[in-house]
């Protein structure tokens, strides 16, 4: 009897278990909107987002001391291919404070910058260069 009691046990924690786990899935957690820079050629970029499906977001440029921002983008897109004259940033900006990596450009065009460009693209801005 006491084998019989101890596999009834046994069972009903793992049919208990399981069921509370069952009902019990990995929170979606939402993704932060994304800033991309993408070089073309030799001498230009262009600017690219991803909002995850928010909605009301602004993005914020700068490029050397010249800032622009443009409200109510559409929750995926691209800016025009523009010719980098100097250095600038990306940055996504929407309601309740959720904020984008900033993508950074670094400029004018050369084999290094295009390195340190690519790189911050690729990490998402995580090492800071």
């Amino acid at each position: 009897m006491r084998i019989t009691k101890s596999v009834a046990v046994s069972l009903l924690c793992a049919a208990t278990s399981a069921g509370v786990l069952a009902g019990v899935g990995p929170a979606a957690a939402a993704q932060q909107p994304e800033a991309h820079i993408r070089l073309i050629g030799s001498t230009q970029a262009q600017a690219s987002w991803d909002t995850h499906g928010r909605t009301g977001c602004v993005v914020i440029g700068h490029e050397g001391a010249v800032a622009s921002s443009i409200n109510n983008i559409p929750t995926t897109g691209a800016g025009p291919i523009f010719t980098v004259k100097d250095s600038g940033s990306l940055e996504i900006v929407c309601p309740g404070g959720t904020r984008s990596a900033v993508a950074r450009l670094y400029g004018p065009r050369s084999a290094i910058n295009d390195a340190r460009t690519n790189f911050n693209d690729d990490t998402n801005g995580a090492f800071g260069s």
